[in-house]
């Protein structure tokens, strides 16, 4: 699948919020969620994609325990977990501590096990992207470090 770029203007964001929203002040709360989604890539792009039918995304709860590939996000001393027990294949267990919210575009962080520049064994945290992110039980991954 490849992605798309679009331009929306925000009187048809305001349109479509319009008739989502029955409330008394209306107008305002429109008003106010429309240029908050406009001013965010992420959060527009999502509009777009609920409108057009997907399905809601939702974010793994705080402790949700899983996996991510290493050489596909950024960690700081990348090296010290590639080379340590912790790489798992390619992969680092981790779990969830802090939902980020959807509009960014790093949506939760996450607690992973690695070495120190010591050597010593101690965590680190990262943000991911929900696609980057692979549940414990989407697969018999089975790895509990913590």
């Amino acid at each position: 699948m490849s992605d798309i770029s679009i331009k929306v203007e925000q009187s048809i964001i305001k349109t479509n919020l319009s008739s989502m929203i029955t409330h008394y002040n209306k107008e305002a709360i429109v008003n106010l969620i429309a240029a908050m989604i406009q001013e965010n890539h992420q959060a527009s792009a999502l509009f777009v994609e609920y409108l057009l039918g997907k399905p809601e995304v939702i974010l793994p709860a705080i402790g949700t325990v899983g996996k991510f590939n290493i050489s596909n996000v950024w960690i700081s001393d990348k090296s010290l977990l590639e080379a340590s027990e912790y790489n798992l294949n390619g992969y680092a267990t981790c779990t969830v501590v802090e939902q980020l919210g959807l509009h960014n575009y790093n949506q939760i962080k996450v607690e992973f096990p690695t070495l120190d520049s010591a050597g010593k064994k101690t965590t680190a945290f990262t943000g991911l992207e929900i696609k980057q992110f692979i549940p414990e039980d989407n697969d018999d991954f089975d790895y509990h470090p913590f």
